[in-house]
């Protein structure tokens, strides 16, 4: 779930079940994305703003019992390196002493435990059974559900068919230069001049099945 603060701050809280052992990977994208989202075509990069992933974890990522870690970027040195990316690790079976009682009820509650009867966890008590008992909101999310779904493949198939286009585009030309007399080296050199240094990977892959 991703959110936006007044100041433009962008916040993502995910949850993980199972350690599949790129949790660091998985963050690390999740900060990509937002810097991406909030930064337009032309901007500065001193006009990003921060970004901070929460991530809830039902295993223990450090294996030292903390119920929080706070993740920020600091030199070999201990130099602090500000790149406004703040990650929180939270592994709800850890140790909750010293947490605020709300956040403690929280994470008792994501761990199906016994909370308190305080004013913050009774709300949100009372919100997980106002979704649950909502026919509407189930259907809102069913819909917003199908809406993402729709534009993974519309950008899957999108994708598709520009990398279909350009495989297309370098055989042509491979056969139209194989016809020249030219040799596998000199029609290496005619594509990669032609479509560009950055296909040249591409680009040997057809060189090599065609020759």
């Amino acid at each position: 779930m991703f959110l936006q603060n007044l100041d433009g701050d962008m916040i993502d809280f995910e949850m993980q079940n199972k350690d599949n052992h790129d949790t660091a990977n998985r963050t690390g994208y999740y900060h990509a994305v937002m810097a991406t989202e909030m930064l337009k075509k032309g901007q500065s990069y001193r006009q990003r703003h921060s970004t901070c992933v929460i991530m809830i974890t039902m295993y223990d990522y450090f294996g030292d019992g903390k119920a929080i870690h706070k993740i920020t970027s600091r030199s070999q040195d201990g130099h602090k390196y500000p790149d406004k990316q703040t990650t929180y690790l939270i592994y709800p079976y850890g140790d909750l002493t010293g947490l605020p009682r709300d956040l403690q009820d929280f994470l008792k509650l994501l761990t199906e435990r016994t909370t308190s009867d305080g004013e913050f966890i009774t709300m949100v008590k009372e919100l997980m059974i106002s979704i649950k008992t909502s026919g509407k909101m189930r259907y809102d999310f069913m819909r917003l559900q199908d809406k993402l779904m729709d534009a993974y493949e519309e950008a899957y198939e999108e994708a598709y068919d520009e990398a279909t286009d350009a495989t297309i585009s370098y055989i042509t030309r491979y056969n139209e230069l194989v016809a020249q007399g030219l040799n596998s080296q000199e029609i290496m050199e005619q594509l990669v001049a032609q479509f560009g240094e950055e296909h040249r990977s591409a680009l040997e892959k057809i060189v090599l099945a065609l020759s």
